[in-house]
């Protein structure tokens, strides 16, 4: 078939029309997967510090008995001893940690109204998670002073005051990860929320439990033809326990302060203040293992990468 030569021009243009055209397609749907794609990218660090607030079950002289079964001060003659502390238990401790930042970026995700982010970290709590305490105070006559003028005779009183005190304490190591949402950082100041949890272990658990008794001498004399004096002894325990497993899920909530605009080192520093609300399960191998609620609070301060 023989074309003119006007022909043979548009039929060149339509085929350069073609090319550009399906060239365009590729950048288009190039384009439209780098829109997409989204990937994580360490953007700072953060080290932080704050209470770690639960309550535990009540404790009992039974719950230090199954804890330290081989304690001799536990085996002794109990009988006349009160509970001092026999309500439900609220324990407050201290927990500190460092986290690694990682924003989710990406075109498509830098038009949301919110920032998103992974932490990622280690936690270490120091916790007291049972205590209790029994007192039993006695009075008796060991001796009587007679007047050398009447010769009347006053009784010297000893009073003992025996108090035995019991703790379980834990040293708790944590991996902390959380997922992070926060509004735009245009203002100095932004909030952020999102969900998290800490999986660990017990990485030192002991039981400790104190005797100390105090006597108090005393004569009964108008006088007081002796001064009152008074003895001390103390004696102490400790017993080595097993290690269990922990676990915290829990809902941040916070809010974040750049510290500067204009020179770089405060520019990139942040201090922020955040509440979680947890579920805290504790395993202690001795005992059943604890679900309790929980309150975690930290201080931070974050050095972000710009």
């Amino acid at each position: 078939m023989l074309y003119s030569l006007s022909d043979l021009i548009l039929i060149k243009m339509k085929n350069r029309l073609f090319v550009v055209s399906l060239f365009m397609l590729i950048v288009s749907m190039v384009n439209a997967q780098e829109v997409t794609k989204t990937q994580l990218q360490f953007t700072g660090f953060s080290f932080g510090v704050g209470p770690f607030s639960f309550s535990s079950n009540i404790s009992s002289i039974e719950t230090f008995k199954t804890l330290a079964p081989n304690s001799t001060f536990l085996k002794a003659d109990l009988s006349g001893y009160t509970d001092s502390h026999y309500y439900s238990q609220s324990q407050s401790n201290t927990i500190v940690g460092g986290y690694g930042y990682f924003n989710v970026v990406g075109k498509k995700s830098s038009n949301r109204l919110f920032k998103q982010s992974f932490r990622i970290g280690i936690s270490y709590a120091e916790q007291s998670v049972y205590y209790d305490s029994y007192r039993k105070s006695e009075t008796f006559t060991i001796d009587t002073l007679t007047s050398n003028s009447t010769g009347i005779e006053y009784p010297i009183d000893s009073t003992s005051n025996r108090n035995l005190v019991m703790f379980y304490d834990q040293t708790q190591l944590f991996v902390d990860a959380a997922y992070l949402l926060q509004t735009k950082e245009k203002n100095r100041c932004s909030l952020f929320g999102g969900l998290g949890a800490m999986v660990g272990f017990t990485v030192d658990a002991t039981t400790t439990i104190l005797l100390n008794e105090d006597f108090t001498y005393s004569a009964n004399s108008p006088r007081q033809l002796s001064p009152e004096w008074e003895d001390f002894i103390f004696q102490g325990e400790v017993t080595k326990n097993k290690s269990g497993a922990a676990f915290v899920g829990y809902i941040p909530i916070g809010v974040d302060f750049r510290m500067g605009n204009t020179r770089t080192f405060f520019k990139n520093s942040h201090l922020s203040a955040e509440i979680r609300p947890s579920i805290y399960i504790n395993q202690i191998p001795e005992l059943e293992t604890e679900v309790t609620t929980a309150v975690i609070g930290m201080f931070s301060y974050r050095y972000q990468f710009r």
